[in-house]
């Protein structure tokens, strides 16, 4: 389902909304409802997402990611180079969403970088790091001596070229640097640091690990 989907983790969110749903008092949940294919599922889920959203709900350009607690991502770009996610997870019999637009564009001086976009936590205590790489492909990422893994999640248009949203899945609150192996543009391959909170605006997290 992905198509052709920034700045630092401090400065990500201007707008957001959230809703949680349940069924009524009495009504039975159809048992088709937690059996839908993946692409049903994903599609009945974004409709219920444009529902909610409030900046430029997705339109042609959008992406999705199921990360490893069941919750369905959706990403999708703005004019300027702002970008918004949505999500939606199941709990017993309730379905929670929520959606959210980054302030401000990635940088649009036109240098290929990789940057962090949102880190989140997954349903049975782990965690997912969203990354942008700017005009670059991640070829290998890093937490100190630690390799992770990376999975790409979709590429979009940018002001400077193509951007590409990968999600790095993880059992702690990666904080502080990744470090990345990217190709660029010009067809060269090498190092990249990817700096990630410094963990002032996650305090509230009880289980981090500092990248170095």
């Amino acid at each position: 389902m992905s198509t052709a989907v920034g700045a630092a983790l401090a400065a990500l969110v201007s707008c957001s909304s959230s809703t949680h749903t349940g069924p009524s008092a009495g009504a039975a949940i159809p048992t088709t409802a937690v059996r839908l294919p993946l692409a049903e599922k994903v599609t009945a889920g974004l409709e219920r997402i444009r529902a909610i959203a409030t900046d430029n709900p997705p339109g042609r350009e959008w992406a999705h990611y199921q990360d490893e607690g069941g919750t369905i991502w959706y990403f999708w770009p703005l004019p300027a180079g702002r970008f918004c996610y949505g999500k939606e997870s199941e709990l017993g019999d309730q379905n929670f969403r929520e959606t959210s637009c980054s302030s401000n564009p990635l940088p649009v001086d036109g240098t290929p970088a990789v940057h962090a976009y949102h880190l989140a936590s997954v349903r049975g205590g782990r965690w997912v790091s969203f990354l942008y790489a700017d005009q670059e492909e991640l070829q290998d990422i890093a937490c100190g001596d630690q390799r992770l893994t990376v999975r790409r999640v979709a590429r979009f248009a940018g002001p400077s070229g193509p951007r590409t949203l990968y999600a790095v899945g993880t059992p702690w609150a990666a904080l502080g640097v990744l470090h990345a192996v990217v190709s660029r543009p010009d067809g060269t391959t090498g190092p990249e640091p990817v700096r990630l909170s410094d963990g002032s605006e996650t305090a509230h997290v009880s289980s981090e690990h500092v990248c170095a």
